[in-house]
């Protein structure tokens, strides 16, 4: 092996590092965050089973579509979030929608300035269509 091809292996193998954020307090002082340390953990997800004749409450592996959409979240901001998503579910329960909607906050939207009038613009003139000419019928 070169020497080209191990010093290429060698950096392949080097341990990824995780993702880091500079904030930089009021002193000046920069300091560097984890992005995963500032939200908290998801909730679980829990599911009926039936045992013994009787339903019982169990850990479901993720949240149903269902539950996603009524507690506001779309299936793009459930997964930047690391919450847990079960595609083949389609019960909705309402535990479930309430820990969601508990967890879940969304950032507050900012308020939309109003818009300046603009300029008027002049009127274009319409530009007239061409017809095409009639087919001749074959008798």
């Amino acid at each position: 092996m070169s020497e080209k091809a191990a010093k290429k292996k060698a950096t392949a193998r080097a341990p990824s590092r995780k993702k880091t954020e500079k904030v930089e307090s009021e002193t000046g002082a920069v300091k560097t965050e984890d992005s995963a340390a500032k939200t908290a953990p998801a909730p679980e997800a829990s599911v009926l089973s039936r045992y013994e004749g009787k339903m019982h409450e169990r850990h479901a592996k993720g949240f149903s579509f269902g539950e996603l959409a009524a507690a506001g979240l779309t299936l793009t901001v459930a997964r930047r979030s690391q919450v847990p998503v079960d595609i083949r579910r389609r019960s909705s329960l309402d535990g479930n929608v309430a820990a969601l909607k508990e967890w879940y906050v969304p950032a507050p939207k900012k308020p939309k300035e109003p818009k300046e009038p603009k300029a008027e613009k002049k009127a274009k003139p319409a530009k007239a269509k061409k017809k095409a000419p009639k087919k001749a019928k074959k008798e």
